[in-house]
């Protein structure tokens, strides 16, 4: 999978289920997580799994379910696919500017 060069990942290692995850992080606040392995979907067919993410930094991170790209993971993409998705999770308005305005 290749991805734009502004969009390096935060985090890569290999989780204890023997996927490959990466972790990007946005200036909006948002982030995904992009999974291949054994259990992910897609990921016996050499494709990825997207999840997207409200990230603070790289141990700090929760999946969000309430984006206008999804409400749950994107499964069996392409590398292609995976930045198109990525593209728009770094367009996403940002979450900070609400979190400011609260009390």
């Amino acid at each position: 999978m290749s991805q734009p060069k502004h969009m390096k990942p935060i985090l890569e290692r290999v989780t204890p289920m023997n996927a490959e995850q990466k972790l990007y992080q946005f200036p909006n606040g948002y982030g995904a997580s992009v999974v291949r392995g054994p259990y992910t979907y897609g990921g016996p067919d050499g494709l990825f799994e997207l999840a997207v993410l409200t990230i603070n930094n790289p141990k700090d991170w929760r999946l969000c379910y309430e984006t206008p790209i999804t409400n749950d993971v994107e499964g069996h993409l392409t590398g292609k696919q995976v930045t198109k998705l990525l593209r728009k999770i770094a367009r996403l308005p940002s979450r900070l500017e609400e979190k400011d305005g609260e009390p």
